[in-house]
This record gives C-alpha cells, sequence and structure tokens, in this order.
C-alpha cells in the first residue's frame, strides 16, 4: 500500500488515564512556521538542535559543569555568578575587556602593560628596621648596613626620606639628637622618640652634618648619622691637622715624639699639642691619612735601626725602619707614612725606637706630623 499525505488541522490526544503515545518507526519531523508547545516538555535523550535557540525565559542548569561549548558563549549583558567560576586553562578578554572585583589575589608576576604610578613629595627612598641587642645597642637591617653590628654609623643624603621602622620591644624610643645626651633633632623627623612604629626623617639641605640615634630610656644605646650632599665631600671642615717639632729628644726604646707647634687643626679640638702626648684623637669613624717625619743631628752610626712609629691608643699599627750611616755624616732623617681605620675617640701618636748604638739625637726642627680624614 503506497504512503499517502494527509492534512490535519488539529489532533486531540484524550484518555482516560495513562499518557497517550506517538510512535513512529523512524524520525517524526515536525514541519511548520512555528511548533509551540503550551506546557513542560520532557526529553529524556538527546536534543539537538541545528538552527537557534531563542529563550524568552529563564534558563536555569542544575549543574553549569554540564555545558559543553564547542565555540564561543556569549552573553549580551553579563554573566551573574554566586560563587565562583573555575577556569582550566585560560581567561581571554578582547580589547574592550574590563575585569572589576574588589580584590585580586595571587602572584602579579606576569602582568604586563600596568599604569605607572607618579613619585609623589611624600614617598619613602630608604626604609631600615631597628632591633635591638638587649638594652646594649641598636641593630638595623637595610640596605648598606651590617645586620648584625651594633650601633652602626648611617650615612644618608640630604633630599632624600628614610624610614625607621622600630621594631626593637617597645621599650627603645627611637630619637634622632644633634649630639650624645643632647636635644632632639626636630627638622624633617616625623614621630621623634617613637617605642615602636615608623621614624621618618627627610635631612634639609642645610641639616647639620653629623648627628646621633639614640634610646632615650638606654643612653648606651647610640650612634653617629652622618649627612652628605650625596657627592665628593669637599667639606672644609673635614677633620684635618697639621704639627712640627721644637724640642729635642733623644731617641731611645720606645720615645714618644712632640709636634707641640700646632700649624692648623680644622676640624675643632682634635689635634693635642700638649708636650708629653701629642695627639690626634679621630672624632668620626672612618679611614684617616697620617705622614710623620723626623731629622737626627748626631750619633748616626753604630746603631742596629731605628723605627719611626705610629701608636695607636698605645699600641704600634705602623713602623718605618732607618739602617745607620756607614760614614757617620752630619744629619739623617726617616719618615712614615699609614692610612687606618679608627673608630670615633681612638688616638694616634708618633714613637722612636732605636736598638743598639749610643742614643741620637732628635733635631727640634724639620720635624712634622699631619694627617686628614679620607672618608
Amino acid at each position: 500500500m503506497a504512503e499517502k499525505g494527509f492534512g490535519v488541522k488539529e489532533i486531540n490526544l484524550i484518555g482516560a488515564s495513562g499518557t497517550p503515545t506517538i510512535e513512529s518507526p523512524n524520525n517524526l519531523n515536525l514541519n511548520a512556521v512555528n511548533v509551540a508547545i503550551s506546557t513542560n516538555v520532557s526529553i529524556g535523550g538527546t536534543l539537538s538542535v541545528t538552527g537557534t535557540v531563542s529563550i524568552g525565559g529563564t534558563l536555569t542548569y542544575e549543574d553549569v559543569t554540564n555545558i559543553d561549548s564547542v565555540g564561543v558563549i556569549t552573553a549580551r549583558s553579563g554573566v551573574d555568578v554566586d560563587d565562583f567560576i573555575s577556569v582550566g586553562s585560560n581567561i581571554h578578554l578582547g580589547n574592550a575587556g574590563v575585569v572589576t572585583a574588589t580584590t585580586f589575589s595571587g602572584s602579579g608576576a606576569s602582568l604586563t602593560n600596568l599604569p605607572t604610578v607618579d613619585p609623589t613629595k611624600s614617598d619613602i627612598q630608604v626604609v631600615y628596621e631597628v632591633t635591638a641587642n638587649g638594652t646594649t645597642a641598636y641593630r638595623f637591617e637595610g640596605n648598606g648596613v651590617v645586620s648584625t653590628a651594633d650601633d652602626p654609623d648611617l650615612y644618608l643624603m640630604r633630599g632624600q626620606k628614610y624610614r625607621f621602622i622600630n621594631n626593637s620591644g617597645g621599650s627603645h624610643p627611637f630619637q634622632i639628637r644633634v649630639s650624645n645626651g643632647g636635644s632632639a633633632y626636630s627638622t624633617g623627623v616625623t614621630n621623634n622618640g617613637a617605642a615602636s612604629g615608623n621614624i621618618d626623617f627627610a635631612p634639609t639641605f642645610d641639616s647639620p652634618s653629623s648627628l646621633v640615634y639614640q634610646c632615650t630610656s638606654h643612653s648606651g644605646m647610640v650612634g653617629n648619622i652622618y649627612i652628605s650632599d650625596g657627592k665628593y665631600d669637599t667639606n672644609p671642615t673635614k677633620p684635618c691637622f697639621a704639627a712640627k717639632g721644637v724640642t729635642t729628644h733623644t731617641a731611645g726604646s720606645g720615645t714618644h715624639i712632640d709636634y707641640t707647634s700646632e700649624l692648623f687643626d680644622n676640624g675643632g679640638n682634635n689635634y693635642d699639642p700638649t708636650a708629653g702626648q701629642s695627639k690626634f684623637t679621630a672624632p668620626v669613624s672612618g679611614y684617616y691619612f697620617f705622614h710623620a717625619t723626623c731629622m737626627f743631628d748626631s750619633n748616626l752610626s753604630g746603631f742596629t735601626y731605628c723605627f719611626l712609629d705610629f701608636k695607636i691608643n698605645g699600641t704600634t699599627q705602623g713602623r718605618e725602619r732607618m739602617m745607620p750611616r756607614p760614614s757617620g755624616g752630619n744629619f739623617a732623617s726617616v719618615e712614615n707614612s699609614a692610612i687606618f681605620y679608627l673608630t670615633a675617640n681612638q688616638y694616634v701618636q708618633v714613637y722612636i725606637t732605636q736598638f743598639g748604638g749610643t742614643a741620637m739625637n732628635v733635631r727640634g726642627d724639620y720635624r712634622f706630623f699631619e694627617g686628614y680624614l679620607i672618608g
């Protein structure tokens, strides 16, 4: 029997009980301008749509992970997520894409094209963390300092801003002062004397070249602050001295040589010309250059050798040797030059040590002692 088409305007499936069923041994094709279903539709298998699905209401998914898109999912307005979106690989935003969030968490190492932050006049350039070694000394951690050094010298530059984070335990107020035991230095300092937290210091262009930091509860916790312009220091007040001899001496076994005529001492009262103790005392820690000369005018032969010594706090640190004159002669001289690192308040003196022979006579003139701070 041949298949024939037929036209039906309306089909009503009515049964007393159960669910009416339409069955077909092959596909069931519905070909119309629109197929309208006014109630719920339950699909037990797979719904395959080759055209466009238009939903006027809300499309609700029981489990969002069951969306399998071969191409791109496009939302006209936005995607509203109550909890989070888990992305297995990358999120790609177009040229006009914007990500907005209250906070971002994670590494930003691979972020590019980030906007630069313009510097401000209140920016901090250098930060030091301040701790304490008991009640005897401060310690600092940051660029240019040794974290295990007690009360180290600090070298600051005018025009930069420094932050000292006082993490010393709350019982060591950190104060910048004009001198050891002196008054607080307040120019350019914020929160000076705080027992904890931040103390900011911006040395001005007329700040003094030296200050100190000191604990207001423990006076022994004190150190030097040196302030420069960040250029080679040609400051005429840098420690420098020169002196010459006046009276004669007789060389012996460790004879102190006097230089009692002070020529200049432009760093203050650092050189003491007093007879019997002529010496230079370092006002600050640093490297110093020294030069000393002596001239002899008798007993120039017959001894084994003679040393011109520099002594630091009474201990020989550098010496130059003079050998005897084979034919005697009328005059002989010896000189010594050395560079020493001195800590503040160490002092340097000049000594003559002769071995063997008759003691030589050290002339009163033609004898000089000079030195200066290198840095």
